[in-house]
């Protein structure tokens, strides 16, 4: 899910045409505004904003740390409004899109 996320500020920073060039193999990842998209996620590392092992968690670790207040976003769809619901009915939550 990290490609994702990654894609989502990508196509923030660097707009569509490059994005899409880079999956063309037209632009390598080494560029800078993708090293400026990696770095987004070297600086969120170093604040600590993200949870240990959060590249290699186990989706469903994820969601149950979210709906029991140890995590303060998901990175899910709506297919887990349901999941968050049985695993918490008291969860106060919303959609929110990255910026």
């Amino acid at each position: 899910m990290i490609d994702c996320l990654a894609n989502n500020y990508a196509f923030n920073i660097m707009g569509q045409d490059k994005v899409l060039a880079t999956i063309k193999g037209d632009v390598p990842y080494t560029d800078p505004d993708w090293i400026k998209v990696f770095g987004l996620f070297k600086d969120m590392q170093e604040s600590g904003l993200l949870a240990k092992g959060i590249v290699t968690m186990v989706n469903k670790v994820a969601e149950q740390m979210f709906a029991n207040g140890k995590a303060v976003f998901a990175f899910n769809g709506s297919w887990c409004v349901n999941v968050y619901k049985g695993m918490n009915p008291n969860l106060n939550y919303a959609a929110m899109l990255p910026s």
